[in-house]
Formats: structure tokens, sequence, C-alpha cells
């Protein structure tokens, strides 16, 4: 697990847009469940079905999505938990075509800022071994704690 203290850096909700350079559009509202999934394949990721994808999306307590100018979904964060004692950024992901332009720094910023505003002093995200140099780049550092796993199925 990955964690960083939450610090003020704006935000808001629902369908309001996030200010921002360039011509990617930040707005916290979920996608279309194609979308989502599409970003899934853009991505290299597996793509769920529809029912888990709706389960997903309708289960977080702020969606974030990068847009282009002509609407199409380039890049995408979550948030979940409690809203009260914990926090964990989850799915963030952004189209090859995008990366390495700020779209995932804004992204996650943008979560950041619901966290601040909820008081709440910490953000732990699940991060994939070679994202790992990323996130530390922006502040975030390896947790004592670890991520335990067990199938269930």
């Amino acid at each position: 697990m990955i964690a960083r203290s939450a610090i003020g850096l704006g935000g808001g909700r629902a369908g309001r847009e996030i200010a921002g350079a360039g011509s990617i559009e930040l707005k916290h509202g979920s996608p279309l469940p194609e979308q989502y999934r599409a970003l899934c394949g853009a991505v290299g990721w597996r793509v769920p079905p529809v029912g888990e994808t709706l389960r997903a999306l309708a289960g977080s307590q702020d969606v974030v999505c990068a847009r282009s100018r002509s609407g199409e979904l380039v890049g995408l964060g979550r948030l979940v938990g409690d809203g009260v004692l914990h926090w964990c950024i989850v799915d963030v992901m952004v189209d090859p075509r995008f990366q390495r332009h700020g779209v995932g720094t804004r992204i996650i910023g943008a979560l950041e800022g619901v966290v601040a505003s909820s008081g709440i002093g910490a953000v732990a995200l699940v991060a994939a071994p070679d994202v790992i140099p990323f996130y530390e780049r922006i502040g975030y550092r390896r947790s004592g704690n670890s991520w335990m796993v067990r199938r269930t199925s």
C-alpha cells in the first residue's frame, strides 16, 4: 500500500468542471460503463463484465474522468472508502496516447481534493509495481502496511 498525506488541492463533485490547462477536461462523475470498459482495455487491464462495472462505479465515493475536447474518455480515477476513516484511490488509468502529459497527476490531485475537504489527513492507493515510481515522484511513499489478498472464488 502507498500512502500520502492529504493537503488542500482543490476539488469538487457531481459533474463540476475542474480547472486545468491543456485540451483535457476533468470532471467529477461516473463515465458510461462501456467507456470505463474501453479504457480498461486500452491500458491492458482485464475488461470487467458490464454488471461488475456498474457495481464498481456505483460503489465509488467519487470518480474523476479526464476527457478530450471531443468528449472521449482518456483517463479516470476512483475514490473508494467509508469517507470517514479510510479513503483509497483505485483504478487510475490513462489511455497510452495521453500518458506523460500530466493527466494522471491531475486526476490524483482532484481525488486528493475530495479527501482533503473531508478532513481525513491521508489517502492510500493501490499501485502496480511498474507505476510505483510515478506515485513516488508525486509525493506518495510506501507505507509499513501491506495489502494482503486471498481469493474467495
